[in-house]
């Protein structure tokens, strides 16, 4: 039976985008440091994808 990777690339892709507009938003909105606000959504990003992936593993939708 062929691997599918689909569930990865759509994580990836999916995180790229929400990381990005995450960051449009934030040049726009009024802040002391803009590096902190992008760290922020780097790690939140980070861990939502880490949380996903963790789920879709234990659901059997990664295989080896």
């Amino acid at each position: 039976m062929p691997i599918c990777s689909c569930s990865a690339s759509a994580l990836i892709n999916c995180a790229g985008l929400v990381f990005g507009s995450a960051g449009l938003i934030l040049v726009f909105l009024a802040g002391s440091s803009l590096v902190w606000g992008l760290g922020a959504i780097n790690l939140a990003v980070g861990a939502v994808c880490l949380a996903a992936w963790m789920m879709i593993g234990k659901r059997g939708g990664t295989r080896e």
